[in-house]
């Protein structure tokens, strides 16, 4: 699909920027992966920083397929991929989580 000069200027205008929900998000997301409290602690190595590095990917594709999916169908299709596979990793990782919670809860009844 060509953009004409038209759909690039509309989406360059620097008046249009971020609607409210993109900056939510952004904050939201910013401030979680900063943050000392987390769901999973960042002591637990590899575990404890995956759920940073998802709400991270979750947060930029979420504010990065508003922002383009007036100017680009096929990049903001990509992006929207990019958005259900962390999170589809977010929810496995929670499994395997919980999996793991209740192999030692039964390791240490017994």
């Amino acid at each position: 699909m060509e953009l004409n000069k038209t759909q690039i200027q509309t989406q360059l205008d620097p008046k249009k920027g971020m609607n409210t929900m993109d900056w939510i998000v952004a904050i939201m997301g910013s401030i979680y992966m900063v943050s000392p409290i987390d769901l999973i602690p960042d002591v637990i190595p590899i575990v404890g920083w995956m759920d940073d590095i998802l709400v991270g990917i979750g947060t930029i594709s979420t504010v990065l397929d508003s922002q383009l999916s007036q100017a680009n169908r096929t990049l903001s299709g990509l992006l929207k991929a990019v958005k259900w596979i962390s999170f589809s990793l977010w929810g496995i990782l929670g499994a395997l989580i919980l999996i793991f919670g209740a192999l030692i809860y039964q390791f240490i009844a017994n």
